[in-house]
């Protein structure tokens, strides 16, 4: 999983500032709805695009989704990785 880190610098390429990235990595990451806190990622499709498009504008929804795909490819990759019984060795 791309850490933090690494979101921020895609977002700052897309002229976020890191505030506003670390606002939407935490409402995809750990999404809370009127201070309910919901399963880890559960918003980590098209609901969070939207919300991100909603709070952050269009911006903040092409952020949400950079951050999305980045985090299923390294889960792809792992997935791919261990199948192959390669994990770990890279």
């Amino acid at each position: 999983m791309p850490s933090w880190r690494e979101h921020i610098k895609d977002a700052q390429k897309m002229g976020l500032n890191r505030d506003t990235a670390r606002e939407i990595d935490l409402m995809l990451d750990f999404p809370e709805v009127e201070g309910v806190r919901l399963g880890h990622k559960c918003i980590h499709n098209m609901v969070g695009v939207l919300m991100a498009r909603e709070r952050y504008g269009s911006n903040g929804a092409r952020y949400a989704r950079t951050h999305i795909m980045r985090d299923l490819e390294a889960e792809a990759t792992q997935k791919f990785l261990k199948a192959l019984g390669l994990r770990g060795k890279f």
